[in-house]
């Protein structure tokens, strides 16, 4: 169950303007001054999260990774990036660089498909796909992989295969460092040097749904925050009594109080025989500037005797902080005495 935080920020703007107004015979001047500004700040934001998982949970997070699309034979691909290595080097990089003719490019699947690739004519096509800032030469950036060699095919088979496979999650990590908003959109393909141009080129691997379990996630994939939102990698209690425990800090870096008055934390479920959550009361909760405030909320399995867990929710934690009630302003009059 994926969870969202959603946080709502306030803004507002004061203009302050004066008029003269005077009569053309017989006047008498009256002058009232004063000084009027308008400053402040707004600026709150999510600074930290984590996730905690009891015994009896399972933890995942869904991720992207290049996958093979089976269009050429392993063994075809690593005889383009690999150079001899003993048994132990087999599949990891070597020193040495890709050959510049190489001719694997990560491309933009949302940019270019496949058979817009397929269909060119001419060179400069071809050359335009290339020199697009969002296309990877990956021989500029990957070395060369080291691959055992023996005579027996079976072997080489596999040798192959793990070569294939440094090069695929190799290719996938540098995406991710390169473009992070956009990684998922990618393929491998293999563009043409020759003439024919587009009849030529295919595909090897393309970004495919993963799911990262145990050990495969990384201690930072456990959350992921961007200073308004917050989600979290998805839980699964196999045991009652499991539980998830979901926290995040709020800091008020602005110059003006914010209130927590309205916040709602809740468990999205229909299944709530089986699903509680616990959340902290923060009625009359209002950061000064410069404080932070820590919320924790916990999700629990209940037993509720049927001896199966089959459930499922999101839990929704609603923070809109705002600004501090302002008195209704008074109506502009005048008053005529005698």
């Amino acid at each position: 169950m994926k969870k969202r935080f959603l946080f709502m920020g306030l803004a507002a703007v004061v203009a302050v303007s004066s008029m003269s107004i005077g009569f053309a015979s017989w006047k008498t001047d009256a002058a009232g001054t004063g000084k009027v500004s308008a400053s402040g700040k707004w600026d709150i934001s999510v600074t930290d999260a984590a996730l905690e998982t009891s015994a009896g949970t399972e933890v995942s997070v869904r991720d992207y990774a290049m996958k093979r699309t089976s269009a050429k034979e392993d063994s075809l691909i690593a005889a383009t990036i690999c150079i001899s290595g003993n048994a132990e080097q087999s599949g990891s990089q070597s020193t040495e660089p890709m050959s510049d003719y190489v001719g694997y490019y990560a491309v933009d699947t949302s940019k270019y498909s496949l058979e817009d690739l397929q269909s060119f004519t001419d060179k400069s096509a071809m050359d335009a796909v290339k020199n697009d800032k969002t296309t990877l030469d990956l021989d500029r950036y990957l070395n060369a992989y080291y691959r055992h060699f023996t005579g027996d095919p079976a072997y080489s088979n596999k040798q192959a295969a793990k070569v294939v496979d440094s090069f695929l999650s190799d290719s996938t990590a540098l995406l991710k460092e390169k473009f992070p908003e956009t990684y998922a959109n990618y393929m491998i393909v293999y563009l043409s040097n020759s003439g024919g141009w587009g009849k030529f080129n295919y595909t090897i691997a393309s970004m495919g749904e993963t799911i990262l379990t145990g050990e495969d996630i990384a201690e930072d994939n456990l959350v992921d925050l961007d200073g308004a939102t917050v989600n979290f990698a998805d839980v699964s209690f196999q045991i009652p009594d499991s539980w998830a425990a979901y926290t995040i800090t709020v800091t008020n870096n602005g110059t003006t109080a914010a209130s927590l008055e309205n916040a709602d934390i809740y468990l999205d479920t229909e299944d709530k025989d089986q699903l509680t959550v616990d959340v902290p009361s923060l009625s009359g909760e209002v950061l000064e500037p410069g404080d932070s405030c820590t919320v924790t909320a916990v999700v629990k399995a209940l037993d509720d005797g049927s001896h199966e867990l089959d459930a499922s929710g999101s839990l929704v934690i609603h923070l809109p902080y705002g600004q501090e009630t302002v008195e209704p302003a008074p109506s502009a009059s005048h008053i005529h005495t005698k």
